[in-house]
Formats: structure tokens, C-alpha cells, sequence
């Protein structure tokens, strides 16, 4: 059995779509294969009444916030794996399937999967390409240590034994167990699509930038050797999200607002 827990709060405007996509997985019938339970977190609006309508295991509780939700969410699960997702999110039809494969491993405690906007603001697709760059770059990493509850899986004597999300951190809590995690030798991997070269070149499409290709031969070195040649000759700047190493929230806080202040809020080419 698996238990899929999604945290709520006033969450009715999306909660409904996010469960249809949980109650249709490839593969695994609902209450059968998994099960999956909705915290609403001191929600005022409609939440609790649109997960029970959808027959769906609901608990309401006082605000706790995300990572108190997502305890709760694991003390009352009976699966082995806990899987977690928000309530703004709709899984892909293969999405479980997908998080259980990497458990064929008996050495791998925690899976991460990936994200992929269905906006078309400016904003979030540029968090996607920024996204699609950290995929890329864990693609092939045999373990990784930075896993978000947006698409993720542990197992679940493995999540209590070591205490769960810290309740203390109002954001980054996922991120934090993770780091915790792999601190302590464990072994945590990213699944992710096949296709997500064709999902980056989408994203970076829809800013209207024109898009550089080099040969696969050449790797990232020749796409930030052609980004440079740019720069020296006066085309462009050259940007790097990943810039500061600090951790994930100074990286939030601080690195995009520097992109768009340095360019104005005007990306003009994606190498």
C-alpha cells in the first residue's frame, strides 16, 4: 500500500483537480494500491467538504502549517511508502508508477520527481526553465540530496525514524529533510521524463527568446563557452541562476530578483 498526502490550506479552487489526477493512476486502483488522504490545515473555505466529496480519507486540524499537515498526513498513513504532492498540483497518470520504480532499489529511501507549469506567465516558466537546468544537472547523480514535496516519496519507517519535516521551518521543511537525510548516508534519486530536453526548449520558447543550440558533443562547456564568446563581443550578459550557494531559500530570495533587476526583466536569448 501507498499513501499519498496532500496538505491543504483554502485550498478548494484547485484541490478538486489535484485529486482527480491522484484518483486516475496508470496502473493502481484507489484504496486498493494506495490510498489518499487530505489534511486540511485550518482551512475556512470549502477544502475539507470537496476532499470528502471525492472520497478521499480527510482530516482537519488546527493550522500547523506545512509541515505539521504533512506529519499528520504520515502518522495516519498505512502504506509503506508515503508519497506527498500539493493540493495545487495535478499528477501525471504515471506519476506513482513512475515513484515506485526507483523503490525496486531496497537502498533508496527517498524519491523526487519533477514539475512542469501548466501557466503561461513570464514568471513561471522562467521558474521552469530554472527548474528543467536542475533536472539536467541531477539527471545522472546516483544520489542527490535536495528533494521537494511538490513530487516526492519516502519510505515510511525511514521517514520516522528520523523525525519527519521539522515543524519549526515555516518553508523549505522538505528541502531541510533531505538535507538530513543524505548528511546521514542515505540514499535519495531523481526520476525524471525522458523527453525533458523537449520540455526546456518549450519553456524557453514561450519568453520569445531565440534559442541557441549546440552539439551534444559539446555538452554544457560549449553552451557556456558560446555564452562567454557572446558576452566578450558585446551581445548579451551571461546569468547564472545557480550563482549562490548559500541554500535553497537565499537561492529563492535572492537570485531571480537579481536576474530580472539585471536585465530589466528582459531575457533576450537561452544558450
Amino acid at each position: 500500500m501507498i499513501s499519498v498526502i496532500a496538505p491543504a490550506k483554502d485550498a478548494a479552487k484547485t484541490l478538486g483537480e489535484c485529486l482527480q489526477a491522484l484518483s486516475n493512476q496508470d496502473g493502481m486502483r484507489l484504496d486498493r494500491d494506495y490510498e489518499v488522504i487530505v489534511v486540511d490545515d485550518g482551512s475556512t473555505d470549502r477544502t475539507a467538504e470537496i476532499a470528502a466529496q471525492c472520497g478521499v480519507k480527510v482530516v482537519r486540524q488546527k493550522n500547523l502549517g506545512p509541515a505539521g499537515a504533512r506529519n499528520t498526513g504520515v502518522q495516519i498513513a498505512t502504506g509503506s511508502i508515503v508519497a506527498f504532492t500539493d493540493a495545487d498540483c495535478a499528477p501525471a497518470r504515471n506519476w506513482l508508477s513512475e515513484l515506485m520504480r526507483a523503490f525496486d532499489d531496497p537502498k533508496v529511501v527517498g524519491v523526487k520527481g519533477t514539475y512542469r507549469t501548466q501557466q503561461s506567465g513570464l514568471v513561471p516558466r522562467f521558474v521552469q526553465v530554472e527548474y528543467a537546468y536542475k533536472y539536467t544537472r541531477m539527471r545522472n547523480q546516483t544520489t542527490i540530496d535536495f528533494i521537494d514535496t511538490y513530487s516526492a516519496a519516502y519510505r515510511k519507517e525511514v521517514f520516522i525514524l528520523n523525525g519527519g519535516f521539522d515543524e519549526s521551518f515555516p518553508v523549505i521543511q522538505d528541502q531541510e529533510f533531505s538535507f538530513r537525510l543524505a548528511r546521514k548516508g542515505y540514499r535519495m534519486v531523481l526520476i525524471m521524463p525522458e523527453n525533458l530536453s523537449v520540455e526546456r526548449r518549450a519553456a524557453m520558447k514561450a519568453y520569445g527568446a531565440e534559442l541557441i543550440l549546440v552539439h551534444k558533443e559539446q555538452g554544457m562547456e560549449g553552451a557556456r563557452d558560446l555564452a562567454d564568446q557572446m558576452q566578450r563581443e558585446g551581445r548579451g550578459k551571461v546569468l547564472d541562476p545557480l550563482a549562490n550557494p548559500d541554500n535553497p531559500l537565499d537561492h529563492h530570495r535572492s537570485n531571480r530578483p537579481e536576474l530580472w533587476r539585471d536585465t530589466n526583466a528582459g531575457v533576450s536569448h537561452f544558450v
